[in-house]
């Protein structure tokens, strides 16, 4: 699906890549592949730069969303992730999604760090349980009405009995979205997240907003807490972070010891503790540190005390 379907703009075309024929092989200075991934990266960072300007743009149109009134949105796509953890995409419905593409009138707004509120009707009771979600989708989805949720699911849990009975193309109710995070480029020499479970789901959009950032300079430690190895989550997308100079991950593994890594990253048996964030914490200036933190309610606790005992300031601790 190109970009312009339902933007309203198109992006420029992608560099044609060389044919094999054209390599001389002889490791010159000026080969055709090395040319090749330089027009590769400007044309990414060209794309990013018009993504974001349209983006800038559409903030200011009407939501689809509401923090009011629940909005249905439709099931498209389900991505397991593991035995119990999946991504659910949704979009806006047909007649929303086609006065977007014929007006461009509408837009998700769904600012980094901020969650919607998905309900369900329990049985045939009047009783509503309603949960938090925070999309993990990037400005790309957002602007063609669509997003997607990380969702874990448990074997008795009321809102996770009703997301096992999804099927594509129902309707799912959705409000929001709901959240103060605010973050400025360049105000933090660094940013400490630390995260259990799906508690990742609010730090991909910032993680990827920075490195994707020419001009940032922030750097970012990822400390990422699971019961078992096999309960990583989103590791293309971790892998894809690593690549970049500003970013640092560590996974911490409290129920096992991990014997085959298999994506090169830094693995730890354990729990994230006060000595591991007091270290990462001097790395920098305290004024210039902002610590990040979602995960349970203990994980949550835990941390903070943590980092308030390295001497980081209250106001620059955000809980999720």
């Amino acid at each position: 699906m190109r970009m312009s379907d339902f933007t309203g703009f198109v992006l420029p075309p992608r560099p044609e890549r060389p044919d094999d024929s054209d390599c001389c092989k002889s490791d010159c200075e000026m080969c055709v592949f090395s040319v090749y991934d330089t027009k590769l990266a400007e044309w990414e960072k060209l794309c990013r730069d018009v993504k974001k300007e349209e983006y800038r743009k559409v903030l200011d149109l009407p939501s689809v969303l509401s923090q009011i009134k629940y909005t249905p949105f439709q099931l498209v796509s389900i991505l397991a992730l593991t035995s119990d953890t999946k991504i659910y995409r949704f979009q806006i419905s047909e007649k929303d999604r086609t006065d977007l593409k014929n007006k461009h009138s509408f837009s998700l707004n769904i600012e980094i760090g901020q969650h919607l509120i998905m309900k369900n009707k329990v049985g045939s009771s009047d009783c509503i349980v309603s949960r938090a979600y925070t999309p993990i989708s990037d400005l790309e989805a957002h602007m063609q009405g669509c997003f997607e949720v990380l969702i874990k699911l448990y074997p008795s849990g009321k809102m996770s009995n009703y997301i096992k009975s999804w099927t594509i193309g129902e309707f799912v109710h959705w409000r929001g979205p709901f959240g103060d995070f605010k973050y400025s480029a360049n105000k933090y020499e660094q940013v400490i997240m630390c995260c259990a479970g799906t508690g990742i789901a609010p730090m991909l959009r910032l993680i990827k907003s920075i490195v994707e950032d020419d001009t940032e300079e922030t750097f970012m430690h990822l400390l990422y807490s699971c019961k078992k190895y096999e309960e990583m989550l989103m590791c293309d997308e971790i892998s894809y972070f690593r690549t970049f100079w500003n970013f640092s991950f560590c996974m911490f593994v409290t129920q096992e010891n991990p014997q085959n890594v298999r994506y090169g990253e830094t693995v730890v048996q354990g729990r994230i503790t006060s000595d591991v964030l007091a270290k990462k914490v001097s790395e920098k200036s305290l004024d210039k540190t902002l610590v990040l933190i979602c995960g349970t309610e203990t994980f949550n606790k835990d941390m903070k005390n943590f980092v308030q005992e390295s001497g980081v300031l209250e106001n620059n601790i955000y809980v999720f």
